[in-house]
């Protein structure tokens, strides 16, 4: 019987490879993990393309033939269209709900990016409010504050907003 599991749970590990491995941040060092996070606008479907003159972005649209980015090149503001691959709509475009809206991002994500650590691993996360007015706290559901409750993130309930332009070390 037992030859039977092993046998069957090995056979399941070389199929699935590597489907749904959860490794820990690279931001890792022993028992310490630290994280910068940058908190700015965005706005959903856009194209966003970095490049080394700064973020050009171009609203997406759909039509019988997939996703198309729109832009106006022409003097007179004449639209004209370009294909967006399932690759770059994936890679460049934050859909949020589907709708055009400003959000905010976490390092230019949504959702902000995943934290991966061990039990015992020391947490510490650096973030930058680089938004124009408005205050931000993160809020930690699951996460035990014990000796820290002023780092909960419920804003001016149980922390002070991060205000632009500051930096604050979770």
């Amino acid at each position: 019987m037992f030859a039977r599991v092993f046998i069957f749970l090995l056979v399941v590990f070389f199929r699935c490879g590597t489907c749904n491995v959860v490794k820990r941040s690279t931001s890792c060092r022993d028992n310490v993990c630290e994280f910068r996070w940058i908190i700015d606008y965005k706005f959903t479907m856009m194209w966003y393309n970095e490049t080394s003159e700064g973020t050009v972005y171009q609203p997406i649209v759909q039509d019988s033939k997939g996703f198309i980015r729109r832009r106006s090149t022409s003097p007179n503001c004449s639209e004209t269209h370009e294909a967006v691959s399932l690759d770059e709509f994936k890679e460049l475009v934050s859909t949020g709900d589907g709708d055009y809206r400003m959000v905010y991002a976490i390092n230019g994500q949504i959702p902000g990016p995943e934290i991966v650590v061990t039990e015992g691993d020391v947490v510490a996360i650096l973030v930058y409010n680089r938004l124009k007015m408005e205050g931000v706290t993160i809020h930690w559901h699951g996460l035990l504050h014990k000796g820290t409750p002023w780092m909960d993130g419920a804003s001016m309930i149980s922390q002070c907003p991060i205000m632009p332009g500051q930096v604050f070390e979770y």
